[in-house]
């Protein structure tokens, strides 16, 4: 692959992060977890627009769903109408579903699903597509890879503070009683000066210690060149 090629240009660690975000075998295989039909659904295929036309159905689907809860219009009307754009929606991501259309709380389950479906596709889509302008770029590929995520990325040295207070935390964050055959090891830390700007609900947050956030490798090129996003808003209480 693209990444395996060596890089004079940087620590091997970070060398390691790239190869690791921008990784295809994880795109393809997070589009399986997804339950998104590859056979169909090529990840060459996977691009911002198609997800923008299912994300407009989404939304649509959402907005039918709360005009049915409220008993705004005819029940029976809007269940129909919600079969049809989720099929619509199911057929554009060849996403595979079962749901009853007659039920609402598979609905609800489902539409709620969905939202993080399309959220982690559009981080597929983004990475793959950065990956594509390097494989075409004269730069080296590492290095236009890592221009693409418009941070500063720096290796912390290991008998540093923050390598030292992330590695207690996770140590301390993994004990419980279930993870007596288990252990885990911090082999790196990376600060991270990005250059977008997060989210403003995270801007506005008093609380600072350090957390946790529920990020896979697939989520982090767009994560961090355009800075961080709560979880979608169709997941209530999230």
């Amino acid at each position: 692959m693209l990444c395996n090629s060596l890089s004079k240009n940087f620590d091997g660690s970070i060398h390691k992060l790239m190869q690791i975000i921008f990784d295809v075998k994880s795109m393809q295989l997070s589009m399986v977890q997804l339950q998104i039909d590859v056979d169909q659904f090529k990840l060459e295929e996977l691009t911002l627009s198609r997800i923008a036309q299912a994300q407009e159905l989404h939304n649509k689907i959402k907005e039918l769903r709360e005009n049915y809860k409220a008993k705004k219009t005819n029940k029976k009307a809007h269940l129909k109408k919600i079969e049809s754009l989720g099929k619509k929606l199911f057929d554009i991501i060849a996403r595979e579903s079962d749901i009853d259309p007659d039920d609402l709380s598979e609905i609800d389950d489902e539409v709620s699903q969905v939202g993080f479906v399309l959220e982690d596709l559009k981080d597929i889509a983004f990475a793959y597509g950065q990956l594509q302008e390097a494989a075409s770029s004269e730069v080296d590929p590492i290095h236009c890879l890592y221009n693409s995520l418009k941070t500063n990325i720096e290796v912390l040295d290991h008998n540093s503070d923050m390598f030292n207070i992330v590695n207690a935390y996770a140590q301390n964050g993994f004990r419980h009683q279930n993870n007596k055959y288990y252990s885990i090891a911090v082999q790196e830390v990376f600060k991270v000066n990005n250059q977008a700007k997060s989210d403003e609900t995270f801007q506005q947050m008093s609380n600072r210690r350090l957390l946790w956030y529920g990020y896979r490798s697939i989520n982090y090129a767009r994560a961090l060149s355009h800075g961080l996003r709560p979880n979608p808003e169709n997941v209530e209480g999230k």
